[in-house]
């Protein structure tokens, strides 16, 4: 019976230490909103210029994240995996940003990303990066 209990609780251990070890809190869930929107439409701008995908109706970020197979058109130049392709290219320059630099590519991807800093990022797109 103890030695139950002490495989028990060493599971609960081992399973605390796992989650806490793998646990990664998404920078662009706890940052500022308008410095999350921010290094976002830089980001995007970034990958706009590096993929030459451009979306005319706003964010292609935004358009990315809710369809991830916005750019999949035989008529866009290079539309094989165009969203795909658009977040590498964010994920790069993330890299080169040290308050960004341990994003994911789930980090990037994740809607409630996108639902948070929509609004932000509508006022980036407008003011043309003035916000």
């Amino acid at each position: 019976m103890q030695f139950n209990k002490f495989l028990f609780g060493l599971f609960l251990l081992s399973t605390g230490c796992y989650l806490t070890a793998c646990h990664n809190s998404n920078k662009l869930l706890t940052t500022d909103k308008k410095q999350a929107a921010k290094f976002i439409y830089q980001a995007e701008w970034y990958a706009e210029v590096t993929t030459s995908l451009y979306d005319s109706t706003g964010s292609a970020y935004i358009a990315c994240v809710y369809d991830p197979t916005h750019f999949d058109n035989p008529f866009v130049k290079n539309y094989s995996h165009g969203c795909d392709r658009f977040f590498k290219a964010m994920l790069d320059y993330a890299k080169r940003d040290v308050n960004y630099s341990n994003l994911t590519l789930y980090n990037l991807k994740d809607k409630a990303v996108a639902a948070r800093l929509n609004d932000e990022l509508f006022i980036y797109e407008s003011t043309a990066g003035e916000g």
